[in-house]
């Protein structure tokens, strides 16, 4: 069965990454069975409350979430430097580590470097 789902960039600048309710709540309006996220900053910084939160709005809603994921700038998978590079795997494991956490079933999406 096909599910339909929609990703946050459809909200544009009224996306507010620290108040998911209201996009939650209007993506199951739409019909969504789904949407796509980037990993919130405080689940990639193991914020358990927030965490929790955010897994009880989604199902709430009847909402799967999968996410999407790009470095921050600054973060170059493709450096020279050595530490930027280990800084970049560490932020990418972080939030492969926060998708588990919230309840994600995937992150993809251009996995780029700035």
């Amino acid at each position: 069965m096909f599910k339909y789902g929609v990703h946050r960039m459809t909200w544009g600048p009224l996306f507010d990454p620290d108040n998911l309710r209201p996009f939650f709540e209007q993506a199951a309006q739409t019909g969504a069975d789904l949407v796509e996220i980037r990993p919130p900053d405080p689940c990639i910084l193991e914020d358990s409350a927030k965490i929790r939160e955010i897994r009880q709005m989604a199902a709430d809603n009847g909402i799967e979430m999968v996410f999407c994921f790009g470095y921050p700038l600054g973060m170059d998978m493709r450096s020279d430097d050595f530490f930027a590079r280990q800084y970049a795997v560490k932020h990418l494991t972080a939030a492969i580590k926060s998708v588990a956490a919230v309840g994600g079933s995937e992150l993809g999406g251009v996995l780029y470097s700035n």
